[in-house]
């Protein structure tokens, strides 16, 4: 590592260090308290391990140039970091970062603070300006996409969101960019939203008491599925894949599932997929394999009088 480098951002010190690969880390006390992150290590701590460092530097503010030892985080960790930012500095620093930091790194090895001059004249961008910004949105788009699926975002829609991000901070259109319209696959993003919506919409309507006859218990998943089915022929909705549906049940909504036996009248059946929809608790004076029949039955018995009802 090379020494400490301090930049000024609005005021407050940006301290820099350039590991031996050329790769700037980022103080990361400094860049918390410009995004008023109190707990700079915890924060630090929620990153992920090639985004954060312990480094010891040489600083250059002290006469000794006494070694030091420092939290640092890289480019794409400080960019999470703004992601989790409320502050409306969290985008000006990325675009310092991104239009002023990292491209005078690249060409000269330092910053340079723009002098102002007696009257403003256009300062063409270098060369390798655009190629600069192209790559930092590229950091912010893997850092976004990251944290979305982190934060179980369907893929389809997680990565439109990196896009947007990386196009908010950087100005980076990569529709114009890649030639193509970005999440636009007709098999791909617009289906997944549609079965996303079609689910969410016939839990809502199952759990409200919206489909006459039939309430949330636990039930066969193969009874659910097809009660799904017959629900979204009724009201129009593209239907999911069992698979599909069932995980998004327990993804989004918690569902439960697993293979158990149950009764059906003398004779334990089983094991099945059963769907632990509403009340999943049995009765303390029922065994869980009695109690799971009865409300299978009940739930299979309604879901047929449904689909009859409106087939």
């Amino acid at each position: 590592m090379s020494a400490l480098t301090p930049f000024d951002f609005e005021g407050r010190a940006v301290r820099v260090v350039e590991d031996e690969a050329g790769v700037p880390w980022f103080v990361a006390l400094d860049v918390c308290e410009c995004l008023g992150i109190r707990n700079h290590r915890d924060a630090v701590a929620r990153l992920d391990d090639d985004e954060r460092a312990n480094v010891g530097v040489s600083d250059v503010s002290s006469s000794t140039r006494d070694t030091v030892s420092v939290n640092a985080v890289s480019e794409p960790g400080v960019y999470k970091l703004c992601f989790r930012s409320n502050k409306p500095e969290a985008k000006r620093l990325v675009r310092w970062i991104t239009h002023d930091v990292l491209p005078s790194l690249r060409r000269t090895g330092r910053y340079e603070v723009p002098v102002a001059a007696s009257a403003p004249q256009p300062i063409p961008s270098p060369p390798n300006h655009r190629a600069d910004v192209l790559v930092s949105a590229g950091r912010i788009f893997a850092a976004a996409l990251r944290t979305a699926r982190t934060a179980r975002m369907a893929p389809a829609r997680a990565m439109r969101a990196a896009f947007a991000c990386a196009q908010r901070h950087t100005g980076v259109d990569w529709t114009d960019e890649l030639g193509v319209e970005v999440g636009a696959d007709p098999a791909g993003a617009d289906v997944a939203l549609a079965y996303d919506d079609s689910i969410a919409w016939f839990y809502t309507a199952l759990t409200a008491g919206g489909i006459p006859g039939v309430s949330a218990q636990p039930a066969l998943s193969t009874d659910v599925y097809d009660l799904y089915q017959q629900w979204c022929n009724v009201n129009g909705n593209r239907a999911a894949p069992q698979q599909h549906f069932i995980h998004a049940l327990q993804r989004r909504y918690r569902v439960a599932c697993a293979r158990k036996r149950y009764r059906a009248g003398t004779q334990v059946l089983g094991p099945h997929g059963v769907l632990y929809l509403g009340d999943s608790i049995p009765p303390s004076d029922r065994s869980e394999t009695d109690w799971l029949g009865e409300q299978i039955s009940v739930f299979h018995a309604a879901a047929q009088t449904y689909r009859e009802a409106t087939g």
